[in-house]
């Protein structure tokens, strides 16, 4: 179901997955290859570290009960990161391709229920799929 300030809650297409189940998927996919690499190179290594913080934030989140008092901690731990990382210029493909992978998750909120939801979600699992780390 979503609820914007000025709307009730409206529940999802009958069959169609849910929100939380689509970003949960989006942060399963995403945190592999970060989380994966093993020798982080030098110049990216702490912009690395932030975004595989900001997905474990993110995973947290959608495991918590929404509008609780734990769900506003990991989403306030969340945009803390997300801050961080904007004034962050990555200088590797490795720091690159992190950071991409957090505004994909970004975006992807921002596009929840609009018509442009299945393209983005579909190049943001082809960017995957293709071995992006």
């Amino acid at each position: 179901m979503a609820k914007t300030a000025n709307s009730t809650l409206t529940p999802a297409a009958p069959g169609a997955p849910s929100r939380r189940s689509i970003f949960g998927a989006i942060t399963a996919l995403a945190c592999i290859p970060v989380l994966g690499v093993s020798a982080v190179p030098d110049p990216d290594a702490g912009l690395i570290r932030l975004c595989a913080e900001f997905h474990k934030a993110h995973a947290a989140t959608l495991s918590a009960p929404d509008d609780t008092d734990e769900w506003e901690i990991h989403l306030d731990r969340r945009w803390e990161i997300s801050d961080r990382l904007e004034g962050m210029t990555p200088t590797t493909q490795l720091g690159r391709n992190a950071k991409l992978k957090v505004a994909l998750v970004l975006m992807l909120e921002d596009l929840h229920g609009s018509r442009h939801e299945d393209f983005v979600l579909s190049a943001f699992e082809a960017f995957i799929s293709n071995g992006a780390a």
